[in-house]
């Protein structure tokens, strides 16, 4: 079996997002409710953009740094 690259255009459910993140996927859902990450909702499901996530990352990165 191989696996996918995730690609620019790609997304990711709010659990999987969460694990690229380290945090718990509840925090996704607070960080929607707030409109504080971009998000697609699609039939009642979250999905966040894989452009966001790996913008998050730099960003959480960074902080970690400082």
């Amino acid at each position: 079996m191989t696996t996918k690259q995730a690609q620019p255009g790609d997304v990711l459910s709010a659990r999987d997002a969460a694990n690229e993140l380290g945090v718990h996927f509840t925090t996704i859902y607070r960080w929607v409710q707030k409109s504080e990450i971009v998000y697609i909702n699609f039939g009642g499901s979250i999905f966040i953009p894989v452009l966001e996530v790996e913008k998050l990352k730099k960003e959480r990165t960074k902080i970690a740094t400082v």
